[in-house]
C-alpha cells in the first residue's frame, strides 16, 4: 500500500503543474507514502 501511494504521488508530482492546488496534495501523498514505506521497513527490521 505504501509503495502504491508513493508511486502515484510521485507520478502526480511530475505531471501536475506546480501552480495547481493538486500539486500540494500530490506532494503530501508522496510524503505519506514514503513515511509509510520507511515505517514498515523499520518495523520489519526490528520486529520481524
Amino acid at each position: 500500500m505504501g509503495i502504491w501511494v508513493t508511486l502515484i504521488g510521485l507520478l502526480l508530482v511530475v505531471l501536475v503543474p506546480r501552480d495547481a492546488p493538486e500539486f500540494v496534495i500530490s506532494v503530501c501523498s508522496l510524503g505519506v507514502g514514503l513515511i509509510l514505506v520507511v515505517l514498515t521497513l523499520i518495523a520489519h527490521r526490528f520486529l520481524g
